[in-house]
C-alpha cells in the first residue's frame, strides 16, 4: 500500500470530496490549499446472490453475482471457481453451467484480500414425467398423411425420444419422427411411448373406404298434393364396399319430406331436390327432382328455437349427466331432436340427451330440432378421474372343486373413469379367474387370484384354498380296555382313498385325565373311567373316527390340561415395516400349563418372537402358528406382508465443517416412516478428505472439500451434505504487539504471521476495539484517530479462536471528522407479499435525523423473482421469494426486506357472446373479461371445433369460411378455464321467390297459403320469416298464412333469416263490401 501526503493546490474544493467516494481522507482546508492524505480502501466482505441451488443437466444456466464491501473499495475484482467442473462450471463473470450430475460448491474470491463465499450447487437429471397428445383420432384418405407431435413435460427433460409403432401396419404405418401415412381402408391404434419412463399416448387412425358414384333410381318424381310417398334407392359403386351408409335430405322439407330411408312424401306445391350423400365421403352425392302439383296446406306449427339447461358442463370421472332442451313455441307440433357430440372420443351423447364421459377432453354437444334445424349446443369439459385405489374385504377362500366365488373389490374413487380389471391365476391348474373375477377351483391345491387396475396398477389379492376330497377315516382299533399301568396303545388311521397327500389327523381325547392320546396316536391309561379317542382330518373337520377307552383303576392325573387355543387375528395385511402383537388365548381358562412356542412359515416375509410380536421383512404371505407345550392345540394367523415403497427421503445437514479426525453422523428422515426397505447407501466424493461409513458415520481425514451422498434402495431418492475440512491454524502473530502514536503522525501497517506456513487459508479479519481512537483498514493499516488506547486484533478467517493483538496508545486530543454519519437503516414496510406483474415502491427511514449523506443503493438477492430500481421500486417478475437490499452509501449500513412473490390466478373467465350468426368471409373478434383484472398471465389459446367451418386466430378473430356451425372454444393457460361460442355460418342466399306477387280478397274470404322458394336450390335450411306492413288489414302468421281483417292494403314480406337484405313482397288488397246505398 503506497501512502502519499501532497500540498494540492485547488479551484474547486468538489474534486476533493469527489476523491472521498474512492478514499479515506484527512483534510484541512486553508485558502486554496488542502493538505490531503489519501488511502486506498480494501474489500472486508464478500458475498453471492444466491443460495443453496438445483440445476438440471442440459437446464438453463445459473446467473451468480457478488456484492463487495464496504461499496467504496477500490478494487472489488472476484475470481469465480467450482469444485467440480464435471458437474458444474462457472464463468469468470458468475455463470454456472450445469454438466452432469452431482453436487458442487461454486467459490467466489476476492482479489484483495482473498475473501471469499460459497453457493453448493446440485445438478439433476430431468426425468420425463409424462406426455400427452392433442390428437386421439384422425381421419385419413388412402396415402394421406399427418404428423403426430406430442407434448413432453416436464419441457426440459433431459431425454425426449419417443418410440412409435402402429397396430396394425396394413391399414397405416408410422416413422420414427411420428408421421403416420394412410395405406388401405380400416382401423388402426398408432402408439408413441416414451424411452425415458415409458409413458404412452395413442392416436385412433380411421381409414374409410372410398367411394367412387353413387346413382339414384329415379331422377326426376312428379307428384299430385295428397299422392302416397314412393321410395326411391340409392346404388354405391364399387360394389364391394362395406360402408354404404347414405344420409338423404331435401332442399325443402315443406315441399318434399325424405326420411332416412329414402322415402319422399309430397308435402306443398312447388319444387325440390332430394340429395343422397355418403356418409363416409360427403363429396359423392346424387340428386332427384321433385315436383309436387298443389296448393300449400302446411299449417301446422313449427319449431323456431332450442335452448339447452346447461351451456358449460365439467364432468370429472365416468358420472353420466342428461340434457334437457326446451323447444319454442311450446305448443310447436314436431318437439323432436337430434343429438350429436363433436368428439365422441371424449363423450358421447344417447338419443335422449344423456352424456356420458370417455376420455378427457372437451366436445360440443348439439342438440338440433328435426323441424326447421334449430340448434343449441353445450361445451363439455371431461378431466380424468384416475383410480386411486383398491380393497377386496375377501382376502382368501376355501373352496370345494368345481364350486365358484365372485371377487368383487371396491375401487376409489366411485367416479373413477376406467375400473377395468385385469384378473388373473398363480396357478390355472388349480383355481382359474374370468374376465368379471369369477373363480372357479378346479383341483386341490392353493391359487393365489390377483385383480389389477389397468389405471394406476393398483393390486388385490385372495388366496384360494382348495382342499383334496376325503372320503373316510378309519381306525385300527375301535375300541380298547386297559388296566392302569398299562404299556401305552398305538391307534392307526387309515384314510381314504389312498392316493391323498393331506393325510394329516389330529388325535382328541374326551378326557385327558383318564386316556391321554398323542399327535402320533399313542394312548395312555392315566386313570380309572371311560372315554372317547377320536382321529380328525386336518383338512376336513367333518371326516373323523373314534375309539372307545376303557381303564380299570383309580384316578391319578387330576391336573386340568389345556384343550384349546385361539387368537386374537386370523387375518392380518401389515403394510410396511409396523410389528404387531398377536395375543393367545388358552381354553380352558384354568388350564394349568399356558406356555406357547410360536412359528413362521416363512421368515424371510415376516418373523415371530416368543412373546407374538410378528415383525415384517418383505413382501409375501406366510402363515403364523401358535402352539400349546400341552396338548399341542394350535391356531393360526395368516399374515400378507404388503410393501410400502420409500416416496422421499430429506437430511436437515447439507453442510457441516469438520475438524481433520472428527466425526458427524449423518441421520436423514425417510419417508413414510413405515417404509418396509429403509436401506441407504452412503458414498463420499472425495474420500482423501472424508469417508463415510454404512451407518452414515462422517469422519474428517484431510483439508479440502467432499460431497456426501446418501441413496435408498428402495426407490434411488438422493440427500447430500457439503464437508469441508479446513486446514489446521497452529497460531497468529503480529510484527509488533504495541504501539504508541500520537495525533497526526502516519499510519502504521500492521502483518500477521500465521503458522504453519504451507497454509493455502491464510485471510485474517482486522477490527478495533475503538475505531474512534484506533481505525484499522482489511490490510492491517493502523490510523490514529483521537487520544485514548485500543487493542487491534487479528483473528483467523477459517479458525475464529486463533488470534492476535496489538495495543495501541494514541497521544493527543480528539479530533478529525467532524461529519454527522449514518449510524442505522431500516425498510418500511418489512415484509411485502407481492404479485407478479405488479410493482410496488420501498422506503427507507435513516439514523439519526440529521446524518449527512442519506443515499442508499438497492439490490435483489434473486432478480429472477424480483427486480429493484435505484429508487426503491420493486418489480415482481416469478414466484419464490427474494430478499431486497438498502445499503448507505454513508458507512456501508444495511437493511433487508423479504418479498413473497406470487402468481394471481385467475378465478373467473367470461364471453359476452355464446352464439352468433356470420356471413361467409365476415369476422368476430372475441374478447373474454378476465377476472381478477391483475391476473398475471392472461393467455388465451383459440380452437375450432370445425376449422372447415370457421377458424379462429391466436387473438380470438374468427373467420366464417363455409356454411356449417361451429363451436369456439378459449381456454386460458392459467387455470384451464373455458368460454366458448357457438358459430352458425348460414348457406349463401342469392334471392327468395313468392308463388304470389298480388292478392285480392273480400272481407271473410278464406287464409291463402303464400310460399318462399329461396335460392340457390341446393341450400339445405331455408328459414324466412313473414311480417304484414298493416297487420290491421291481414295479417300473417310464421308459416306464411294471410287472413284479411279490414278493409284496405298492405304488403306482405317474406326475410331471409340467414341473409335479412334478401326479401319478396306480396301486395295484398282486401276489399270491404257496401253496407248501403246513398242517392243523390
Amino acid at each position: 500500500m503506497i501512502t502519499k501526503h501532497k500540498i494540492i493546490t485547488v479551484k474547486n474544493l468538489l474534486v476533493i470530496f469527489t476523491i472521498a467516494l474512492l478514499y479515506q481522507i484527512q483534510v484541512s482546508v486553508y485558502n486554496t490549499r488542502a493538505a490531503v492524505n489519501l488511502s486506498a480502501i480494501s474489500p472486508t466482505t464478500v458475498t453471492t446472490s444466491q443460495g443453496n441451488q438445483t440445476l438440471i443437466v442440459g437446464g438453463p444456466t445459473l446467473s451468480l453475482k457478488a456484492t463487495v464491501l464496504p461499496a467504496n473499495a477500490a478494487n472489488k475484482a472476484v475470481i469465480w471457481s467450482s469444485s467440480n467442473d464435471d458437474v458444474a462450471t462457472v464463468s469468470a463473470s458468475g455463470i454456472v453451467t450445469p454438466i452432469g450430475e452431482g453436487t458442487a460448491m461454486i467459490v467466489v474470491k476476492t482479489v484483495d484480500g482473498g475473501h471469499i463465499d460459497t453457493c453448493i450447487v446440485k445438478v439433476t437429471k430431468s426425468d420425463v414425467a409424462g406426455m400427452t397428445l392433442t390428437q386421439n383420432m384422425v381421419t385419413l384418405k388412402i396415402k394421406g398423411t399427418t404428423t403426430l407431435i406430442p407434448k413432453i413435460f416436464p419441457l426440459d427433460a433431459s431425454n425426449k425420444t419417443v418410440i412409435w409403432y402402429s397396430g396394425n401396419e396394413d391399414v397405416a404405418k408410422v416413422s420414427d419422427k411420428g408421421v403416420v401415412t394412410a395405406i388401405t381402408p380400416g382401423s388402426a391404434g398408432i402408439i408413441g411411448k416414451t424411452v425415458d419412463g415409458e409413458y404412452r399416448v395413442y392416436c385412433l387412425i380411421y381409414v374409410p373406404e372410398e367411394v367412387n358414384s353413387i346413382t339414384l333410381s329415379q331422377n326426376n318424381v312428379k307428384f299430385a298434393l295428397g299422392d302416397t310417398p314412393i321410395t326411391i334407392s340409392a346404388k354405391i359403386m364399387p360394389d364391394n364396399l362395406s360402408m354404404k351408409s347414405i344420409t338423404w335430405t331435401s332442399s325443402n322439407y315443406g315441399i318434399a319430406n325424405v326420411d332416412s330411408n329414402g322415402r319422399i312424401t309430397p308435402m306443398s306445391g312447388g319444387s325440390a331436390t332430394i340429395t343422397a350423400t355418403s356418409t363416409y365421403d360427403k363429396t359423392k352425392k346424387a340428386t332427384c327432382n321433385v315436383t309436387v302439383n298443389g296448393l300449400i296446406t302446411d299449417t301446422k306449427v313449427h319449431a323456431s328455437g332450442i335452448t339447452l339447461n346447461e351451456h358449460d358442463k365439467h364432468l370429472i370421472g365416468n358420472i353420466p349427466f342428461t340434457l334437457k332442451p326446451v323447444i319454442s313455441p311450446s305448443n310447436a307440433v314436431n318437439k323432436a331432436v337430434t343429438w350429436s357430440s363433436s368428439n365422441e372420443n371424449v363423450a358421447t351423447v344417447s338419443a335422449t340427451g344423456v352424456v356420458t364421459p370417455i376420455a378427457e377432453g372437451i366436445t360440443l354437444i348439439v342438440a338440433t330440432t328435426v323441424d326447421r334445424g334449430n340448434m343449441d349446443g353445450c361445451l363439455v369439459n371431461v378431466t380424468k378421474q384416475n383410480v386411486t385405489g383398491m380393497t377386496l374385504t375377501q382376502k382368501s377362500a376355501t373352496l370345494k372343486i368345481k364350486s365358484t366365488l365372485t371377487l368383487k373389490p371396491d375401487i376409489q374413487p366411485g367416479n373413477a373413469t376406467n375400473q377395468t380389471i385385469i384378473w388373473s391365476s398363480g396357478n390355472e391348474d388349480v383355481a382359474k379367474v374370468s374376465d368379471t373375477g369369477i373363480v372357479t377351483a378346479i383341483t386341490s391345491g392353493s391359487a393365489g387370484i390377483i385383480g389389477r387396475t389397468v389405471d394406476g396398477d393398483h393390486l388385490v389379492y385372495c388366496l384360494v384354498y382348495v382342499p383334496e376330497v376325503i372320503n373316510s377315516i378309519t381306525l385300527s382299533q375301535n375300541s380298547l380296555k386297559f388296566d392302569l399301568g398299562d404299556a401305552a396303545t398305538v391307534l392307526s388311521a387309515k384314510i381314504l382313498p389312498d392316493n391323498l397327500s393331506l393325510k394329516d389327523i389330529t388325535w382328541t381325547s374326551s378326557n385327558y385325565n383318564i386316556a391321554d392320546v398323542d399327535s402320533n396316536g399313542r394312548v395312555i391309561p392315566k386313570a380309572g373311567g371311560n372315554a372317547v379317542i377320536t382321529a380328525t382330518s386336518v383338512y376336513d373337520k367333518t371326516k373323523k373316527a373314534t375309539c372307545s377307552v376303557t381303564v380299570n383303576g383309580p384316578i391319578i392325573d387330576t391336573k386340568i390340561h389345556a384343550t384349546g387355543i385361539t387368537l386374537n387375528e386370523h387375518n392380518r395385511d401389515l403394510i410396511g415395516n409396523t410389528p404387531f402383537t398377536l395375543k393367545p388365548v388358552i381354553s380352558p381358562s384354568n388350564a394349568v400349563n399356558k406356555a406357547v412356542a410360536w412359528s413362521s412359515s416363512n421368515e424371510n416375509v415376516a418373523t415371530v418372537s416368543a412373546t407374538g410380536v410378528v415383525t415384517p421383512i418383505a413382501e409375501g404371505i406366510t402363515l403364523i402358528v401358535v402352539t400349546t407345550v400341552d396338548r399341542g392345540n394350535m391356531d393360526g394367523c395368516l399374515v400378507n406382508v404388503i410393501k410400502q415403497n420409500v416416496t422421499g427421503m430429506t437430511l436437515t445437514k447439507n453442510y457441516e465443517t469438520l475438524k481433520i479426525k472428527s466425526t458427524l453422523t449423518l441421520k436423514p428422515d425417510i419417508f413414510p416412516g413405515n417404509a418396509l426397505n429403509k436401506a441407504v447407501i452412503w458414498s463420499s466424493g472425495n474420500e482423501e478428505v472424508a469417508k463415510v461409513s454404512d451407518t452414515g458415520v462422517v469422519t474428517a481425514l484431510s483439508s479440502g472439500s467432499a460431497g456426501i451422498i446418501g441413496k435408498t434402495v428402495d426407490g434411488n431418492y438422493l440427500v447430500y451434505c457439503l464437508v469441508y475440512v479446513p486446514e489446521v491454524i497452529d497460531s497468529i502473530s503480529l510484527n509488533q504487539n504495541s504501539l504508541k502514536l500520537k495525533l497526526g503522525d502516519a499510519a502504521v501497517t500492521l502483518s500477521a504471521k500465521i503458522m504453519p506456513d504451507n497454509l493455502s487459508v491464510n485471510g485474517v479479519v482486522w477490527t478495533s476495539s475503538n475505531y474512534g481512537i484506533a481505525n484499522v483498514d482489511s490490510n492491517g493499516k493502523v490510523a490514529p484517530m483521537s487520544g485514548g488506547s485500543a487493542v487491534i486484533t487479528a483473528t483467523s478467517v477459517y479458525d475464529k479462536t486463533k488470534k492476535a493483538t496489538c495495543s495501541v496508545n494514541v497521544i493527543g486530543p480528539v479530533s478529525g471528522d467532524l461529519k454527522v454519519h449514518a449510524t442505522s437503516i431500516s425498510i418500511k414496510p418489512n415484509v411485502n407479499p407481492a404479485i407478479v406483474g405488479t410493482p410496488f415502491t420501498l422506503t427507507t427511514v435513516i439514523n439519526p435525523s440529521n446524518a449527512v449523506n442519506k443515499a442508499v443503493t438497492w439490490s435483489s438477492s434473486n432478480e429472477n423473482i424480483a427486480v429493484v430500481s435505484a429508487t426503491g421500486v420493486v418489480t415482481p417478475i416469478a414466484e419464490g421469494m427474494t430478499l431486497i437490499i438498502a445499503t448507505t452509501v454513508d458507512r456501508g449500513i444495511m437493511d433487508a426486506c423479504v418479498v413473497n412473490v406470487t402468481k394471481q390466478d385467475i378465478a373467473k373467465m367470461t364471453l359476452n357472446k355464446n352464439s352468433e350468426t356470420l356471413k361467409i368471409k365476415s369476422t368476430l373478434a372475441l374478447k373474454p373479461d378476465i377476472l381478477p383484472t391483475n391476473a398475471s398471465n392472461k393467455t388465451i389459446i383459440w380452437s375450432s371445433g370445425n376449422e372447415d367451418v370457421a377458424s379462429v386466430s391466436d387473438d380470438g378473430i374468427v373467420t366464417a369460411i363455409k356454411a356449417g356451425t361451429t363451436g369456439i372454444i378459449g381456454r386460458s393457460v392459467e387455470g384451464n378455464h373455458l368460454v366458448y361460442c357457438i358459430v352458425y355460418v348460414p348457406e349463401q342466399v342469392d334471392n327468395i321467390i313468392l308463388n304470389h306477387n298480388s292478392l285480392k280478397f273480400k272481407l271473410g274470404d278464406s287464409s291463402v297459403n303464400l310460399s318462399a322458394i329461396v335460392t340457390p336450390e341446393n341450400q339445405k335450411v331455408k328459414r324466412v320469416t313473414w311480417t304484414s306492413s298493416n297487420p290491421i288489414v291481414a295479417n300473417v302468421d310464421s308459416n306464411g298464412r294471410v287472413t284479411p281483417t279490414s278493409g284496405g292494403t298492405t304488403t306482405i314480406t317474406a326475410t331471409s333469416m340467414d341473409d335479412t337484405t334478401k326479401k319478396a313482397t306480396c301486395s295484398v288488397t282486401v276489399l270491404q263490401p257496401a253496407t248501403g246505398v246513398i242517392i243523390n
